[in-house]
Order: C-alpha cells, then structure tokens, then sequence
C-alpha cells in the first residue's frame, strides 16, 4: 500500500483484523510530515484542520466526496481516527467540526458486510466485541454531540450493539436526549429493511442485553424510557 493508506490503517479503527496504533500512525507523520496533506482524507484522519480547510477552500465538493483507503467521507476518517489532538489546529474533533460547517453529512456511514449500519456516531462511540481493541474516539463525548447537534440521527443500532457489553450508560444517556427511540428520519433504518432495524425491536434488543448480562441500571433507564418490557 502507499505511506497515506498504511497512515490510514494505523490512525482509524476499521473493525478488521487490523488494529489502530496511534503512536505508529504518530511517528510515521513525524518521520513523513507530508502525509498528512496528501489529500483531505489523510488530514482529516490526521486532524490536520489547516490542510482539511485549504483543501475545501479550493474544491468545496470534497467535503462529502469518498476517497481514501476506505472510501469513506472525509468526516468519516475525522470520526473513526484515534490520534489524539496536540493543538487546536491538530484535531480530528475540530476537523470533524469544520467539515460539518461546510456541509458535511453528519449521518455519513457505510455499510459493513451489507448488513450493518456503521455511522460517523459508531465511529465516536467505538468499541465493540474485541473491546480492547476498540477504542472510543479520543474525544467521544464531543464528538457525538458535534455530531448530534447537526443532525445525525441517535437512533444508531450499532453505537448501541457496540456499546452493550459493559455497564457503563453515558452513551445511552447522550442519545436519549438526543431523541433516541424517537423517528428522526435518519437513512439507515430505512435502508436496512430488516426486522431488527425497527424502533421498537432495536430498544427491545437493547433491554434484552442488558437482563442477559445482569445491567440493573440500564434495565431501569431503558424502562423508564418507555421500552416495552413484554
């Protein structure tokens, strides 16, 4: 692969078999400072808001043009990116921030095995069934309300699949006041088109979950918020 692809590979969790290594997607910006520039994909995955900003000053399409090793959006490389920010100027938060600002699709996603829903939200919450491996985004909360504010829809079955297996209720919280459970007509839960990508049997899933793996609180949450417990 080219340096910018293995960069990608090392600075983005992809939920392959390959792991995210920030401090090697680090040093290998330190040893080839031209990495980062070398399209709008790799500064946003960089956080290199200087270059993502010139870039969309000269060709303003590219804000949702796919590209890159993983022909995603360049918000999706902003949000799936775990380097962490060294300044204001050298942030995958404040990237994703200037993408939004200029037209950026804030429910950007693509789907894995043609099936799952994985979203620019999946991308800031993280985690998943290798847990360890899988990190949040370095500015998560942030990240998520950026997002959520400029419209992503919190109905994110995946964030949700991703995020059951420990105890832990911020992101349910987050999303709750956000309108989860509520239709806020968001693309992927009609492009789904299977029974578990409903409203309804989505919150269900979840109070299933959390009875399965012994979550009293979050079996309370999702109760006072309504979940049908039949």
């Amino acid at each position: 692969d080219s340096r910018a692809d293995v960069f990608i590979r090392l600075a983005c969790l992809t939920y392959t078999g390959m792991h995210p290594s920030p401090p090697r997607a680090r040093r290998l910006l330190t040893d080839h400072p031209d990495t980062a520039p070398a399209s709008i994909y790799t500064a946003a995955a960089a956080g290199d808001v200087t270059a993502v900003r010139a870039m969309l000053n000269l060709e303003p399409t590219l804000v949702n043009a796919k590209g890159g090793a993983l022909r995603w959006e360049p918000l999706l490389y902003a949000c799936y990116s775990r380097l962490e920010a060294s300044d204001p100027t050298h942030s995958t938060l404040e990237a994703a921030r200037l993408l939004l600002s200029r037209g950026a699709d804030p429910n950007a996603g693509f789907l894995y095995e043609g099936r799952y829903a994985f979203t620019a939200l999946t991308g800031a919450f993280g985690r998943g069934e290798d847990w360890p491996n899988q990190p949040p985004h370095p500015d998560c909360d942030a990240l998520a309300r950026l997002l959520l504010d400029a419209g992503a829809d919190p109905n994110d079955g995946q964030t949700l699949y991703n995020r059951h297996f420990r105890d832990n209720d911020d992101h349910l919280t987050l999303l709750f006041a956000s309108g989860l459970g509520q239709e806020r007509g968001g693309p992927w839960l009609a492009r789904l088109h299977h029974d578990e990508s409903t409203l309804e049997a989505m919150l269900v899933q979840e109070l299933c979950w959390a009875a399965i793996h012994g979550f009293p609180d979050r079996v309370k949450l999702l109760i006072e918020r309504g979940v049908d417990v039949d």
